[in-house]
């Protein structure tokens, strides 16, 4: 499972992930702007290398078409009148076109017309002798227009081109030069167009070949003109382009001239603005085509690429961030949700004992005083399963859950143990406080239960042990609420006050586990009988067979210390067999020797009963001894008949069927009804001690004791009183018409030897 620093890592990564992928989309999307940028500019610059190409050929084809003429008709001196109204009228027609200037091989002067006259031949002094004289020559070599260096008219207001045209006879040989002005004008509509792009025209002329550059036309508005005209472009900055040019594409200045290729750069200005240059040469007319352009126009374009990026990552960036919070949140929900079924009962929503181990510190920081442990537990709800089932058991639990709550404050920490035991953790509070609480809590929980409309109580053991600060750990003190609340189970529906000597009985009960586990191994048990005497002739009628131990370590253990424990231990099976066997060989043994017939009246646990097979293994012991099934009688409580009639019911008639009487011991304290005893193949009804002890000073007690013996009689039923010792006891059964007696008055337990002499003897 990812945990929440784990899931945020993801994220983070995912981001900063998502962060280097949308820079190298916008790096590429920059490179992508700027080269359709480079793109578009060497586009233009074609277009403008096209256009400006067209125009010289069409003032070529204008001028070969005067050189024609002229040749024609010679520059003699009659001929002059006519050349001069010849050019005047084509000046007028080519608006353009400004001044006409004919020169001989030599550079002499011949003819011009009058509006100019000689002004055109300024272009000669303006320019250094050697670039004229060398342009001057490439007019005379070449059948082409040759351009000339760019000059202002002060007349016109106008920058002026000259053009130089050759003039040949029908031998093709030189008879002179022309020169024409061409006005420059700088609000042509397509530089106008450019400019709004803040994309500028220049066009650059070669000059003795590759030694000099100058501008021959630049659109851009608010440019110096004139420093831009007159002088030579700075061969520091010449040779700057020519690198740049060469590091981008492999090309020097002369490659360029030759292959016509248009190409792009970027340079900064003198102002160090970043800006695009696309470049293009003519070799017809040996000039340059550039378009600088602006690269604001990228940023701008990418820019708006940005910030789509940006949105789109922020927006892409929130959604990942509320799905990751929703993910963590989700894990959260499922981490406490995992913790709360960890920590809480699925039946009762109640913390259970991981939440009280895990948070017990915490608890016990804010009642640093002290506090009380309840250690409450259901009585008798085994058999509310065992009747109704888990499920109708369930539903109680939940209904106790439900008052126990209703029943704490905030202050106090409610658990459910597990099973039908709960603990509630309650601050110091004085005894009087503590007592009123538990009574309250008893008495809410013992109010009527509905459950599948059927009514019935409950009723609580509970034990409290008190927590000075710091003085015990939460298992210790558990430990101790458990050893009150089983001491308090021996009264039912109460609660008990955890003491020393409850812990020393607690000990002594794990000692007694202990040494009773070797204890019929290492010869400790022994059997005693009472005698049981008929009422009416004092007559033995049989013996009750008890078990005795004693152990080097603990001494005499009395029964009614270590039978429970084995009870609980589930060493009664061992130790009941052990009763059975040993008790039928010694008294089949003793009837034998006297020659005597008396009953034996063995104890049966609930464990031994319930044992797989109980009846025949019981059997298998009394064939062996050859022990007359008709003289044995098994003791089993009333409480084990009641609370498990249907289990027990079925064993006992095999048992009846078998010739072995049942005897229902300790009847009276429990709950049996006349409807149930009489469904119970019972043949003898035996009264607790408890109600002989009373029988002579409480009336309530001996009208009890003679309706126990009317019962017996009218459902033809033995009855037996034990723990009779004195005469007055005696005489009142025989007058209740008791059947048998047992007691101390006729005899204590007797080992086999003494019962031996004691029947002898009778």
């Amino acid at each position: 499972m990812f945990t929440k620093n784990h899931i945020w890592k993801l994220f983070y990564i995912l981001v900063i992930a998502g962060f280097f992928f949308f820079t190298f989309l916008l790096t590429n999307a920059y490179k992508e702007i700027t080269q359709r940028h480079h793109s578009e500019l060497r586009y233009a610059t074609n277009i403008i290398s096209n256009l400006i190409t067209s125009e010289f050929q069409e003032d070529d084809m204008l001028l070969s078409f005067i050189a024609k003429e002229i040749s024609l008709h010679g520059i003699s001196s009659k001929n002059k009148r006519y050349i001069v109204s010849m050019i005047d009228n084509f000046l007028v027609h080519n608006p353009k076109m400004v001044g006409f200037v004919l020169l001989n091989k030599d550079t002499d002067f011949i003819l011009s017309n009058h509006k100019v006259s000689q002004k055109l031949l300024h272009f000669l002094d303006d320019t250094s002798e050697a670039t004229a004289k060398k342009n001057f020559q490439l007019a005379l070599h070449s059948k082409k227009m040759i351009l000339g260096k760019v000059y202002y008219s002060k007349k016109l207001q106008k920058w002026i081109l000259p053009l130089q045209k050759s003039i040949r006879d029908v031998d093709d040989k030189v008879i002179a030069v022309m020169l024409v002005g061409l006005k420059i004008d700088n609000s042509a509509r397509l530089s106008r167009i450019y400019a709004e792009k803040k994309r500028y025209i220049a066009v650059l002329k070669d000059f003795n070949l590759f030694d000099q550059l100058s501008l021959e036309y630049y659109s851009k508005p608010d440019a110096d003109l004139y420093k831009l005209y007159t002088q030579p472009l700075n061969k520091q900055n010449i040779s700057k382009v020519a690198k740049s040019i060469e590091k981008k594409y492999g090309y020097t200045l002369n490659d360029l001239r030759e292959n016509e290729q248009t190409i792009s750069y970027e340079m900064q200005n003198r102002e160090g603005n970043d800006l695009i240059f696309a470049l293009k040469y003519n070799q017809a007319y040996r000039y340059w085509v550039l378009i600088e352009g602006s690269k604001e126009g990228v940023l701008s374009e990418f820019f708006k690429v940005l910030y789509r990026y940006i949105a789109v990552f922020v927006v892409v960036t929130f959604i990942l961030y509320l799905l990751f919070k929703k993910i963590v949140s989700d894990e959260e929900n499922k981490k406490a949700e995992l913790i709360y079924q960890t920590e809480h009962d699925s039946f009762t929503k109640l913390p259970n004992r991981t939440y009280l181990y895990k948070h017990i510190e915490e608890w016990e920081k804010r009642y640093p005083q002290g506090y009380y442990i309840f250690y409450i537990d259901l009585d008798n709800f085994k058999y509310i399963n065992d009747k109704y089932g888990h499920t109708f058991g369930d539903k109680i639990i939940i209904e106790v859950a439900k008052r126990l709550q209703q029943h704490c404050f905030s202050s106090e920490m409610l658990v459910r143990q597990g099973g039908d035991e709960f603990l509630i953790l309650k601050p110091i509070e004085n005894l009087e406080e503590i007592t009123k609480y538990l009574e309250s809590l008893i008495d809410e929980e013992h109010k009527e239960y509905k459950i599948n409309n059927q009514k019935f109580r409950i009723s609580f053991s509970i034990g409290v042990v008190k927590c000075p600060k710091n003085v015990k750990t939460i298992d210790e003190l558990l430990s101790m609420a458990d050893i009150a609340m089983y001491d308090a189970k021996k009264r039912k529906n109460s609660y008990s006050f955890y003491d020393e000597e409850l812990q020393r009985d607690v000990l002594l009960k794990a000692d007694i586990e202990q040494e009773l586990r070797g204890a019929i191994k290492n010869n400790e048990i022994w059997i005693v009988y009472q005698p049981q005497i008929y009422a009416n002739n004092q007559k033995i009628y049989g013996v009750e067979a008890l078990v005795r131990w004693e152990n080097k370590r603990l001494g005499f253990v009395g029964p009614d210390k270590f039978i429970s424990v084995a009870e609980k231990s589930g060493l009664i099976v061992e130790l009941g067999e052990y009763i059975f066997r040993k008790s039928l060989e010694e008294i089949a043994a003793l009837k034998s020797e006297l020659g005597v017939d008396f009953r034996l009246s063995i104890n049966i646990s609930v464990a031994q009963f319930m044992q797989k097979e109980f009846l025949k293994r019981c059997l298998k012991i009394i064939n062996e001894y050859e022990f007359d099934k008709k003289s044995l009688t098994f003791e089993v409580t009333e409480s084990m008949m009641i609370e498990q009639t249907d289990k027990v019911l079925p064993i006992l008639n095999a048992i009846k069927e078998e010739g072995i009487e049942i005897s229902m011991d300790d009847f009276g304290t429990g709950y049996s009804s006349l409807s149930t005893l009489h469904a119970l193949p019972i043949d003898e009804l035996k009264i607790d001690k408890s109600f002989i002890d009373v029988i002579l000073s409480d009336t309530k007690e001996e009208l009890l004791v003679e309706s126990i013996i009317n019962i017996g009689k009218n459902f033809n039923m033995k009855t037996l009183a034990e723990g009779v010792e004195d005469l007055q006891q005696l005489q009142k059964l025989q007058e209740l018409s008791c059947d048998i007696i047992q007691g101390y008055y006729f005899s204590k337990p007797l080992k086999i030897a003494a019962l031996k002499e004691y029947i002898q003897e009778r």
